[in-house]
């Protein structure tokens, strides 16, 4: 049985059937936990530290979405719109 802890974003498995001291087995990778982490902080509009009141919230994850240097990020055809002279593979 998988379930998701929350607001962690870990996984945990539950081994049932087996007799063990701790039946529960934590599946993490630091990379895709701090992530998550990440992703909830933009969602929460706490990424700064601060609570962003709800405007500038969608301001700010609306201007993240649409940037060159994100987008160049996740699709190579868009390096040429970036500053950067070229993408590092």
């Amino acid at each position: 049985m998988r379930k998701r802890m929350e607001g962690t974003g870990q996984i945990i498995i539950d081994r049932e059937g087996e007799q063990s001291a701790n039946p529960l087995f934590v599946l993490g990778n630091t990379r895709a936990l701090d992530v998550m982490q990440s992703i909830q902080r933009k969602l929460t509009g706490t990424e700064t530290g601060r609570p962003m009141d709800v405007s500038k919230q969608v301001d700010h994850l609306l201007r993240d979405a649409t940037s060159n240097q994100n987008l160049c990020q996740m699709y190579i055809g868009w390096w040429v719109f970036s500053d950067n002279e070229g993408p590092s593979l």
